[in-house]
């Protein structure tokens, strides 16, 4: 498996992970503020992008994770919120799959 796969694989456990609301509220509460988490999964994205673009691989949902990070620091609803980081997810898991099915093309 190459570093992108790896690298969308743990970015959509981890994007997966906080988008669950309950335990996002949890985090945002002993935090006292959301934004270190947003920062994180923005970095995370981002580093996911450059191994993405220098492996020649699908980048989509590593743009999506960076915009989703940006736009959930602000006030949006849990609804919205849930619905906003569950949707990258979905993408981001796709994206690691297709990777992953093109690797394993490129070996045969």
């Amino acid at each position: 498996m190459s570093n992108s796969t790896s690298l969308k694989f743990l970015s959509g456990c981890l994007q997966l992970f906080f988008s669950i609301p309950l335990i996002s509220f949890l985090y945002i509460v002993w935090m006292f503020q959301a934004y270190p988490i947003f920062q994180l999964m923005f970095i995370v994205h981002l580093i996911t992008l450059i191994v993405s673009l220098i492996e020649r691989r699908r980048f989509y949902g590593s743009v999506l994770g960076m915009t989703a990070s940006l736009i959930g620091g602000d006030e949006i609803s849990m609804e919205g919120f849930f619905l906003l980081h569950t949707g990258v997810t979905i993408i981001i898991f796709h994206d690691a799959f297709k990777s992953r099915k093109t690797e394993n093309a490129e070996a045969s």
